[in-house]
């Protein structure tokens, strides 16, 4: 009997509600490693709030950190922060820049790993138990 269903048995759950995979089937079904680490990746860039709003955002095309930290009403300094990390996951790109009162204003749009997640983030959101963000 495995350990979970010693646990159901001590707590006196039925035991037919579970079965136990063998190490075979659990050998030759285990998800690959380097699958595993582009998820751990994805959904690491993606622990902060603010990350998720960035990349549906994008969905609609390019934008700049200071943009849309003005719509989020954040700090541009926090925003371009998670531009950063969004952007060494790999789920964004540049996509141009242009002058702004004297400074260089950057902006950037999703990149075909962005673009791919975005569909997702609804399913993730209510298997979470959030609302489905607009997109």
């Amino acid at each position: 009997m495995c350990g979970m269903l010693t646990q159901i048995a001590t707590l006196g759950l039925r035991r037919t509600a579970l079965t136990c995979i063998s190490s075979r089937t659990m050998r030759t079904n285990l998800f690959p490693a380097e699958q595993a680490s582009a998820v751990a990746q994805a959904c690491a860039a993606l622990s902060h709030p603010t990350r998720a709003i960035v990349l549906v955002a994008l969905a609609d095309g390019t934008a700049s950190p200071v943009r849309l930290a003005r719509a989020l009403d954040q700090s541009i300094a926090a925003v371009s922060h998670h531009f950063h990390v969004l952007r060494r996951a790999g789920l964004l790109r540049a996509a141009g820049t242009r002058p702004a009162r004297g400074t260089i204003e950057h902006f950037y749009e999703l990149s075909p790993a962005g673009e791919a997640l975005v569909p997702l983030l609804g399913s993730i959101a209510t298997a979470a138990g959030g609302r489905r963000p607009r997109t």
